[in-house]
């Protein structure tokens, strides 16, 4: 038998040796110790908020149109100025700056000396002139009908057996608020969707859903504070107005110094319910930037009735509260829930139009209810299919992301989802919401 020829075996190429000591390197060096990796994606940021205290202090409504009307009507008793005055004696001819017709004969109005008078014709309405008469024969004297001078409508009085004297009739004013749609789009490819990453122990799919959601609140709150709004169609349609626009023309607006004092925010408070003349409406959120939140923090000591406490709309101590601090004051009979509001410390914010600086302000919300409705309400699109619009996902599938055996709608190894909201910001009394801050 012939001798066989066995060769000696050849090391694979893969594997190599090494002479002398065996140390880390060695090993590090083909890259096969497991990494250690904390799987928790760490949020630099705080999360957006406005738009989830809303829906928490929200009564949950909804809509079915484009838009929504309401009426409202302010104080009937209307004060007047004056242009101009003659005098004759104990009696005057009184030219008012208003052209709206509003006193009427047998009217007992004050002079902005004090002096009370009769308004004994309205003889004119282009300007809009009226007679009055002393009640005592007293004379009237220039000081009494100074110009710009306010008349008040104190009272009314006429004679036995005389006629009725004319009548005041008062319209309601129709308001709208108008819907906003809008859409967040995520494209993915079905490979890279379904790769397994360290954070958070899962598929990357899984966490940008999350930050897709973040996004998209994100949009919809700032629609909600600094929307100007647009009524007329343009490419993209139409959009409502925001908080802070709203409240600028229409509500309780005073700046105090930086060093604001407890006087200085009670001050304000005590106006801006005056103003809304519903002491009803006993609960204010109120939204502040970082400046505004120190300093109030400092001035109202006293008043505090819990810090980092848990108000009927949220429990700040537990999971899903998305980091609020909650700073809850009581005072002139009603209670102020502070919180720090992170969209107000944007870069580029206070850049805004018609915006101060907002790290140093504060959003004053009206959010008390009584039979007549709510301050504020933040309501979303009811669609005929009974789905409601609120951050509503649509997906458009492609290959590899449907069910086995389904219709797809595009050719390509990747699916589409579609984060949508159609809502109107409803905010009602506005005369009752204010905006305070510091310079």
């Amino acid at each position: 038998m012939a001798d066989i020829n066995i060769p000696n075996p050849k090391q694979p190429a893969s594997v190599k040796t090494a002479v002398g000591f065996f140390d880390e390197s060695n090993i590090f060096s083909q890259d096969i110790i497991k990494p250690e990796w904390d799987p928790i994606l760490k949020e630099l940021c705080k999360r957006y908020m406005v738009t989830d205290v809303l829906n928490k202090i929200g009564s949950g409504g909804t809509y079915t149109n484009d838009t929504i009307y309401w009426t409202e009507i302010g104080y009937w008793k209307k004060n007047q100025t004056i242009a101009s005055a003659t005098i004759t004696t104990n009696t005057a001819d009184i030219v008012l700056n208003e052209t709206e017709r509003f006193f009427i004969p047998s009217d007992v109005i004050s002079l902005p000396s004090g002096l009370q008078v009769q308004v004994t014709a309205v003889p004119s309405t282009s300007p809009q002139t009226i007679t009055v008469e002393t009640l005592d024969g007293s004379t009237i004297e220039n000081s009494d009908v100074t110009t710009d001078g306010t008349l008040y409508l104190s009272g009314s009085f006429v004679a036995k057996c005389s006629d009725a004297p004319a009548g005041r009739y008062f319209t309601p004013t129709k308001v709208s608020a108008i819907q906003t749609i809008q859409e967040t789009t995520a494209d993915y490819c079905v490979d890279e969707t379904s790769d397994n990453v360290w954070i958070e122990g899962g598929y990357w799919y899984n966490k940008n859903q999350v930050l897709k959601r973040d996004e998209h609140n994100g949009l919809k709150q700032g629609n909600i504070l600094w929307g100007n709004g647009n009524t007329t169609a343009i490419t993209n349609g139409t959009s409502g107005v925001g908080l802070v626009p709203t409240v600028f023309a229409q509500g309780t607006v005073i700046s105090d110094a930086l060093a604001v004092t407890e006087d200085d925010i009670i001050d304000f408070a005590a106006t801006m319910r005056y103003a809304g003349a519903d002491y009803s409406y006993n609960e204010y959120w109120v939204l502040c930037g970082y400046k505004y939140m120190a300093a109030a923090t400092k001035a109202m000591k006293q008043y505090v009735v819990n810090s980092n406490s848990e108000s009927r709309y949220f429990k700040v101590d537990k999971e899903g509260s998305f980091g609020l601090e909650l700073v809850q004051y009581k005072f002139n009979g009603a209670i102020y829930n502070f919180m720090a509001c992170a969209a107000f410390d944007e870069p580029g914010v206070a850049n805004l139009a018609g915006v101060p600086d907002t790290q140093t302000m504060a959003l004053y919300i009206n959010i008390g209810t009584n039979d007549r409705g709510r301050g504020i309400d933040l309501l979303y699109r009811k669609l005929y299919n009974g789905n409601v619009e609120n951050n509503f996902v649509s997906k458009i599938d492609g290959i590899g992301s449907a069910k086995n055996g389904a219709v797809i709608s595009q050719k390509k190894r990747c699916f589409t989802e579609i984060l949508s909201s159609s809502y109107i910001l409803k905010l009602t009394y506005r005369n009752s919401h204010g905006i305070h801050y510091l310079v």
